[in-house]
C-alpha cells in the first residue's frame, strides 16, 4: 500500500498493511537539535512522515501552509487592546499573542479581556479583516498546492481552527468561562464570530480538496474535563456541527480530526455526536488507549497514543520502542489507528528517543497483523 492508501484505510477504520505514522511536531529547541544532528531542514521530509497541514486564518501572514499563516502582518492596529509588546513578543493575526517565553511556554496576551459590551466586541477590527480576507482568497491556489502534495503520496489535513480555543485566547480562559455564566450574550456572540471564521476555513480547505478537516482545542486535562458535558452540549456542539457540515456539504463524509489533550473519556460520545471521526491524541498517561479503542473503535479512528509526559522524555530508547510496539499491537489491531507522539516533542525529549520512535514504527509497523 502507498502512504495515502494506508492513511485512507486507517481513517476509515480499516486495516492497512502497516500502521501509518501521523504528524509529529518539534518545539523550536528540538527542531534546532534535529537540524544539527541530521543536516536536514524538515523532520517530515527526513522521517518520511506522510501528512501535511494546509490552511490558516485568511488574514494571517505567510503562504498556504500553517507554519507562518497565523502571524500578524502589521496591518491592524491592536495597540488599544494590548499592553506594550516587549522585545521577542509575537502577535497572532487575531491580536492575541505571546509576551515572553520559549518552546510554547509563554505569557499570553488577551486583547478582549477588558471588554464588557457587545458593541465593543463587534467593533474589534479582526472580524472584518478576517471576513474580507476570506472572501478574497482563492481556493484554486490552495487546490494546486494540495494536488501537488497528493502527487507526492501525502495525506493532506485542512486546518479550520476552533471557536472554543479562539474565543478564550482572545478573551482569557478564566474570563471566558465566567462569561458563559455571567455574560451569556457576550459569550455567545464571541463564539458565533469565531465559528463564522472557522466555517470559512472549512469551506476553503474542502473546496481545495483537503483529505480531512483538522480541528483542535483542549477540552480536558489529566484529571478530567475542563468544561462539563452540559456546557459542551449547549455552547460548542451546535457550533462544531455547523463547521463540520460546512465541509461535508462540499465533500460528503469528509473526516474530522479532533485534538484534545487530557482525559476526555466522558466527552467522547458528544464528540462523536458533533461529527468527530478521528480522535487525537488518546493521551496514555490518563486514558487507556486500548480501552478507548474497545469502547469506541466502531465509530472512531485514533491518532497518537505514545506518551510525551513519561515515555518520550524520561524513558530509554528501549522503552520508547516497547510502547510503540504495544500501541500498534493493541490500538492498531483491527485498523483505525495512526501512531504518533501524543503532543509536540519538547526539549526534554532526548534525541535518541526521537530516533527510537521512528525506528520502532519501521520495525513494528505491521505487528498489528500478526499478534495472536
Amino acid at each position: 500500500m502507498t502512504h495515502r492508501e494506508r492513511f485512507i484505510a486507517a481513517v476509515r477504520r480499516s486495516t492497512p498493511d502497516r500502521t501509518p505514522v501521523g504528524k509529529v511536531d518539534f518545539c523550536g529547541t528540538l527542531l534546532k537539535t534535529f537540524r544539527e544532528k541530521t543536516g536536514a531542514e524538515d523532520p517530515s521530509d527526513y522521517f518520511d512522515i506522510p501528512t501535511r497541514l494546509v490552511g490558516g486564518w485568511a488574514s494571517g501572514a505567510g503562504g498556504a501552509m500553517v507554519g507562518g499563516s497565523h502571524m500578524w502582518k502589521g496591518d491592524i492596529d491592536y495597540s488599544p487592546y494590548l499592553p506594550p509588546i516587549e522585545p521577542g513578543g509575537r502577535l497572532m493575526c487575531k491580536g492575541d499573542g505571546y509576551l515572553i517565553g520559549d518552546d510554547d511556554l509563554e505569557v499570553y496576551l488577551f486583547p478582549l479581556e477588558k471588554m464588557r459590551r457587545l458593541d465593543e466586541l463587534y467593533g474589534y477590527p479582526w472580524w472584518d479583516a478576517e471576513r474580507k480576507a476570506a472572501e478574497a482568497r482563492d481556493w484554486r491556489g490552495l487546490k494546486s498546492t494540495i494536488e501537488a502534495l497528493k502527487r507526492k503520496d501525502l495525506y493532506v489535513l485542512g486546518w479550520v481552527g476552533n471557536p472554543f480555543e479562539s474565543a478564550w485566547k482572545l478573551r482569557g480562559f478564566e474570563r471566558f468561562l465566567v462569561d458563559l455564566i455571567e455574560s451569556p450574550d457576550f459569550a455567545g456572540a464571541l463564539l458565533d464570530l469565531c465559528t463564522e471564521a472557522c466555517c470559512a476555513n472549512a469551506e476553503y480547505v474542502a473546496r481545495a480538496g483537503a483529505d480531512m478537516l483538522f480541528m483542535y482545542a483542549d477540552i480536558a486535562m489529566d484529571t478530567g474535563l475542563m468544561i462539563s458535558t452540559d456546557t459542551f452540549r449547549r455552547w460548542l456542539l451546535p457550533r462544531y456541527r455547523k463547521i463540520v457540515e460546512t465541509g461535508r456539504r462540499i465533500i460528503p463524509g469528509m473526516p474530522l480530526f479532533f485534538h484534545t489533550d487530557g482525559n476526555a473519556m466522558r466527552m467522547i460520545p458528544l464528540l462523536i455526536e458533533a461529527g468527530v471521526t478521528v480522535l487525537n491524541p488518546v493521551q496514555p498517561e490518563c486514558m487507556d488507549p486500548a480501552l478507548v479503542k474497545r469502547l469506541y473503535g466502531e465509530k472512531l479512528s485514533f491518532w497518537g497514543a505514545v506518551g510525551v509526559q513519561r515515555t518520550m522524555p524520561f524513558g530509554t530508547p528501549e522503552e520508547v520502542k516497547a510502547e510503540v510496539k504495544l500501541r500498534i499491537e493493541t490500538v492498531g489491531r483491527g485498523g483505525g489507528f495512526v501512531i504518533s507522539p501524543a503532543q509536540t516533542l519538547y526539549s526534554d525529549v532526548p534525541w535518541e528517543n526521537v530516533v527510537a520512535f521512528f525506528e520502532a514504527v519501521e520495525e513494528y509497523g505491521d505487528c498489528h497483523l500478526t499478534r495472536t
